[in-house]
């Protein structure tokens, strides 16, 4: 246990920091802390230095700031030093929390203060917040429970419960599906929304399907399904909820008796809820009871419907109850008579059931009627039964015997009416016989013969003809015929007044532009009808006219010819009413099929039939010459036996049926020939599955191939062309803002096709700046149809560098009309050459101020052409060449003094063609314009042939005059020098001797020889010697100095 401190010994700021509640001193004129304790610290998160460089508005909440500003005018005004009350405060890191604050007002160093101690309330709060929960929930579980049990309706009954659930849990949206096991469907019940207690299921749109998959498998195996959308990870999931602006979805399931029921649904659109237990059991509790209300509400559903099928039954069912006695009297009939058959049981009662029948059927009835007497039951074959209009109607029925039963004792007759059925029945068989003989012939006239004959013997007409129309469209022609008895006989055989029907004409033209069946009952007496007398003689009355269709295409149309009139061919008619839809396809197909045949054979690209199993069943001419065998020894073997071995792999591709699919286009394979040589061939082939067949169209493109392998090699070499030259290829459509560039134009510009869209923007942009104006202006300014423009600029790469391109491009103009279609160009890249011109003109610079500097002059001989070409420099930076004929008398001989002239002519002459010397170097005179005369060193090198024969000789005539002058005075200088040499070593030296003496005589004997005054006059008169010998020589060092002055002047 830790030492408890004593506080008596402590000051009170100490007491002020150990305070366990947040303490805090602030200025009410700025609200600045003051001071502040560590539970203050603890509390909010701050440092002590940050708390005191902050205001009160730093710890209250933004929509708060308005509320502590008025309490502080207040706190300013009040009387009372003390005050408490309930706020909220905000933490550093954001939570918002409510506090009770007790204050006191203070004088604080001298300013008005108020010291603060704030209570952290939140456990309070959120006690008494989920306590006034769990009572609003209790509340609300009563008030479900109380309406579900008063309300026999279930649905209003749930309709209540969502309201209260809107109120209690402060949802969005609550909902209901209910699932049907039966019809494996979902579909909603019942909504709420908060917005519209009203909701109409109408206008509620459907749970997205990606949000009821996820949650639809969950709850059919009982689970609760909660989620909420930041914690959703499947993109379309998240983007469901976010698109439906759901934040929370909570779903219980309904179960009743074990079986799904549907579910609850909850939504909350502004937060993310984490459900409580007490939130969840109100829920459990509504969907257990809705269980239990749809269990029962499907228990009283199944009563009332077993009421109501027994009622519709006896009163409106189809089925014919009666019950007769051993004669076949009637003792009772159901309802069901009247309106199946127009008799009503007052009609039946103490009739015999025999009145109604067939006389076929009658004998066949009366054993059954026998028999049934001695056994417990019967079933009765089909029988016609008259219904109370004339018409006969077929009947099946099963007889039961209950003539020992009480209340009934008699034969109770289960009836139906079957006649739509068994003329169905005949009608397919006879569609079924038209189409299986039309089958079994080959050719398409005889089987068209043989649906007529078949039609004239079921249908017992007099004749029947079939017209189709020709492969144009233009005309019906006839095809098949076909009489029964003398009349149809004799019709037909009359012969026709026109061999055809054009569209618009004749009871075919008719039937064309209906599309439908006709009758005409007048058939002999209608004058419309080119045979209308035929068939009058032969007592032929009515024409029944059926369209032939093949789907929804119209292809002829059969013609149907009887001596009975309308009213009496109801049952031909319903016999032969969409007869033609049934039997149009096999005509089509029959006519497809002989136009193939043709087509086949005569078609000049490969045909073949191929068998599922692999095996070549019938193949046409073209196919036979491609490969180069005949047919017989084709058919039989495997197809893929001709398939090179490298494209095997794309066998199952030609034979769709491989793949499951039931067609295939463009498969490129190599074939073999009879010589194994490779043919390319393209591959179109399509699968029927009914005959087990592959039909195979296939067309040589060997020689395409070839020149795809010429084009391919050439672009590529192109392409490489264009690479190592730097060169790209752009195009671009008059009317379009993006050009195609190829693969060196990209790379030219630094750029990728994934990186770059060579829009007129974008390009615009890659060209440098001060080039832009180029390409801002309108083409067609600057550009003529045909004409190559060339330019150079400069672009910025996609790097950032800068480089020169060079670009030549044409617009090209539709010929007949002239107007612009495209422009394309080239671009190459000459930022090298251009940094080459730069460093040539630099160098040319360099080489033109040093011959300027050497004076030197550039001469070339081209012996060949007898030519002397020489290149001057002016003004430094100016090259201007000379070409002139080699002769003694062209301008570079004659600046040659005249004197040395013909020595220069005759010594080059010699060197040229008389010498093997290949350099060698000449100096001579030259005069100027102004007459002044120079000197040249002119040095040269011969390039001579294999048999030494000159062929050009470059020279170079240096301008040495101002070093020939140099060297004259040179030797001046060096004359001069020679003779202040001699003077010195003589006539100087003499007297400077003879002094040197006299002074070493003078110290060896004194004044022994000479006196004093002698040894001075001697020593004055060697100096006065000197003295005229130094004047000579600084009389000669001037004479020279003034004639080097006078040179440079003349020069």
């Amino acid at each position: 246990m830790s030492p408890i401190l004593d506080a008596s010994s402590l000051s009170e700021d100490h007491i002020f920091d150990f305070c366990p509640h947040p303490m805090w001193i602030y200025d009410l004129e700025t609200l600045r802390f003051l001071k502040v304790n560590n539970a203050a610290l603890q509390q909010y998160g701050f440092t002590k230095g940050r708390f005191l460089r902050m205001t009160l508005k730093a710890i209250r909440p933004k929509k708060d700031i308005a509320k502590l500003e008025m309490a502080i005018e207040n706190t300013k005004k009040r009387k009372d030093t003390y005050k408490e009350g309930f706020f909220r405060h905000k933490k550093k890191d954001g939570t918002v929390f409510p506090v009770f604050l007790k204050s006191n007002l203070i004088q604080y160093k001298g300013r008005p203060a108020e010291l603060v101690i704030a209570m952290d309330i939140s456990d309070s709060v959120e006690y008494e917040k989920r306590l006034l929960s769990q009572n609003r929930l209790f509340q609300a579980i009563s008030d479900m429970n109380n309406n579900l049990i008063r309300n026999p309706d279930w649905l209003k009954a749930l309709d209540v419960c969502f309201t209260l659930l809107l109120e209690t849990l402060k949802i969005h949206r609550v909902y209901f599906f209910q699932s049907d096991s039966k019809l494996d469907r979902i579909t909603l019940m019942k909504i709420k929304t908060d917005r519209d207690p009203k909701s109409d299921l109408d206008g509620y749109p459907a749970l997205p399907f990606p949000l009821l998959q996820h949650l639809i498998g969950r709850l059919r195996k009982g689970r609760v399904f909660s989620m909420n959308r930041s914690k959703v990870s499947e993109p379309n999931l998240a983007e469901t909820l976010e698109t439906e602006c759901l934040k929370s979805l909570l779903a219980l399931p309904v179960f009743s008796s074990g079986t799904f029921r549907g579910f609850i649904g909850l939504e909350d659109h502004e937060t993310e809820r984490k459900w409580t237990k007490e939130e969840v059991q109100l829920l459990n509790t509504l969907t257990t009871n809705l269980s239990h209300l749809i269990n029962q509400s499907d228990v009283l559903d199944q009563v009332k419907n077993s009421e109501s099928r027994f009622k519709n039954l006896v009163l409106n069912g189809t089925d014919l109850i009666s019950i007769v006695d051993t004669d076949g009297i009637y003792l009772y009939a159901s309802p069901s008579f009247d309106n199946q058959l127009g008799y009503s049981t007052h009609d039946l009662m103490e009739t015999c059931f025999f009145d109604q029948l067939s006389k076929d059927d009658i004998p066949r009835l009366r054993k059954a009627l026998e028999m049934v007497q001695e056994v417990e039951h019967v079933e009765i074959e089909p029988f016609r039964f008259k219904h109370s209009n004339g018409t006969w109607k077929w009947i099946e029925s099963i007889w039961s015997n209950h003539l020992a039963t009480p209340h009934i004792q008699g034969i109770v007759m289960n009836s139906r009416d079957i006649t739509e059925r068994m003329r169905s029945k005949l009608k397919k068989e006879l569609w079924l016989d038209l189409v299986k003989a039309f089958g079994k012939k080959g050719s398409l006239r005889d089987g068209l013969d043989t649906i007529m004959e078949k039609l004239v013997e079921v249908c017992e007409i007099q004749a029947a003809e079939v017209w189709l129309k020709s492969r144009d469209g233009a005309k019906f022609n006839l095809l098949g015929q076909a009489s029964g008895g003398k009349s149809g006989e004799l019709f037909l055989k009359q012969p026709m007044p026109v061999d055809y029907f054009s569209m618009e004409k004749g009871i075919q033209g008719k039937i064309e532009q209906a599309n439908a069946l006709m009758i005409w009952d007048d058939f002999d007496k209608n004058p419309e009808f080119v045979r209308s007398n035929f068939a009058k003689k032969v007592g032929i009355r009515t024409c029944i006219g059926l369209p032939i269709l093949s789907g929804q295409e119209s292809i002829g149309c059969l013609l149907l010819f009887a001596k009975q009139p309308k009213e009496d061919l109801n049952d031909i008619l319903y016999l032969v009413e969409g007869i033609g839809h049934q039997i149009g396809g096999p005509i089509k197909q029959k006519m497809v099929q002989a136009e193939y045949l043709e087509f086949f054979e005569l078609s000049p690209d490969p045909f073949c039939i191929i068998g599922f199993d692999g095996r070549i069943k019938q193949a046409n001419k073209a196919f036979s010459k491609a490969i180069g065998k005949n047919r017989t020894q084709i058919v039989g073997m495997a197809f893929e036996a001709f398939i090179h071995a490298s494209d095997q792999e794309k066998l199952d591709q030609v034979l769709p049926n491989r793949r499951g699919s039931g067609r295939t286009d463009g498969i490129e394979m190599r074939m073999l020939t009879i010589s194994n040589t490779e043919k390319w061939f393209i591959w179109s082939s399509t699968a029927n599955m009914d005959h087990e067949l592959v039909l195979a169209v296939a067309k040589d493109i060997t020689d395409q191939k070839e020149l795809e392998h010429s084009l391919r090699m050439s672009n590529t070499r192109l392409n490489r062309a264009h690479r190592i030259a730097k060169i790209g290829y752009w195009y671009r459509n008059f009317d379009s803002d993006l050009s195609e560039w190829s693969p060196e134009t990209y790379g030219i510009f630094g750029y990728t096709p994934e990186n770059f869209h060579p829009t007129m923007e974008n390009v615009t942009k890659a060209f440098h700046p001060e080039d832009r104006y180029l390409i801002e202006e309108s083409p067609n300014i600057h550009l003529e149809p045909g004409v190559i423009t060339k330019f150079e600029h400069r672009i910025i790469t996609g790097d950032g560098a800068v480089k020169w391109v060079h670009q030549e491009f044409q617009m090209v103009v539709d010929e007949s009309s002239g107007e612009p279609m495209h422009f394309e160009g080239t671009v190459r890249d000459i930022t090298q050459e251009k940094e080459y011109e730069l460093q040539l003109r630099i160098s040319r610079e360099r080489f033109l101020l040093a011959m300027s500097a050497s004076k030197q002059v550039i001469w070339e001989l081209d012996h060949r052409s007898k030519t002397l070409l020489y290149c001057q420099v002016l003004d430094r930076v100016e090259e201007r060449i000379t070409k002139q004929p080699f002769e003694i008398e062209n301008d570079w001989f004659k600046r040659i003094h005249p004197k040395d002239r013909e020595h220069v002519w005759n010594t080059l002459e010699n060197h040229l063609y008389e010498s093997e010397k290949k350099d060698w170097a000449i100096e001579y005179r030259t005069i100027s314009e102004n007459g002044s005369m120079g000197y040249v060193l002119d040095s040269f090198y011969v390039q001579r042939d294999g048999r030494n024969n000159p062929i050009k000789t470059i020279g170079s005539a240096m301008d040495v005059t101002e070093a020939r002058e140099q060297m004259e005075k040179i030797k001046g200088q060096n004359k001069m020098l020679t003779e202040i040499a001699w003077l010195q070593s003589h006539a100087i030296r003499s007297p400077l001797t003879r002094i040197m003496s006299l002074l070493i005589h003078h110290r060896s004997y004194g004044e022994e020889v000479f006196s004093t005054k002698d040894l001075l006059d001697i020593i004055s008169t060697s100096i006065d010697e000197i003295d005229r010998e130094l004047h000579k020589v600084i009389e000669i060092t001037n004479k020279k100095f003034q004639n080097g002055q006078r040179n440079i002047i003349d020069r």
